[in-house]
């Protein structure tokens, strides 16, 4: 009973960290199968996705504070009975955690974009490189891990996450290009 309790425990603070944002920002990152209405026009406004950025490295914050908890649990066989049932939490809390860290670039970029009207300098350009690498790197180790517990996620979100991966690399063949 301790150990239905211990996981309910997480999967509250999980559903709670997931529901927060997709209330706040309109995304369906959590997976919970409700599709929020998509805004009506491209946001162009720096102010959003400033605003986007810092609620997503406030729930990072919350994950890894999450995961350094769970971490120090590993040996408990209440909540972990198996070493595959304790890798498999810290990956997909990891794997959540990535696709926040990808936002955060995402708007790094769009922040840089908006503010250069798409036309970057040398400097500029390099540093738009950059992010885009990153956020390409967050949504691939993302799609790695929900892939390999695919059982977890539906397919309409796995090709979520691979349309993000192919716009980001369209995106980065123009600047390499």
């Amino acid at each position: 009973m301790k150990r239905l309790l211990s996981l309910f425990a997480i999967l509250v603070a999980t559903t709670f960290i997931t529901t927060s944002v997709t209330g706040c920002t309109g995304y369906d990152f959590g997976g919970s199968g409700i599709k929020p209405t998509p805004p009506p026009e491209i946001i162009k406004d720096i102010k959003y996705y400033e605003k986007l950025m810092k609620e997503s490295e406030s729930i990072i914050a919350d994950f890894v504070y999450n995961i350094n908890e769970l971490k120090k649990l590993k040996n408990d066989k209440e909540i972990f009975p198996t070493i595959e049932d304790y890798n498999r939490v810290i990956a997909e809390l990891e794997a959540e955690q990535a696709s926040y860290q990808a936002i955060v670039h995402d708007c790094e970029y769009q922040i840089l974009n908006l503010q250069t009207d798409g036309e970057f300098n040398p400097t500029e350009k390099l540093q738009a490189i950059t992010y885009l690498q990153n956020e390409l790197t967050q949504l691939q180790k993302e799609l790695t891990t929900k892939e390999k517990y695919s059982d977890d996620y539906n397919q309409s979100e796995l090709e979520a996450i691979k349309v993000q991966i192919k716009e980001v690399e369209t995106i980065l063949k123009t600047l390499l290009g």
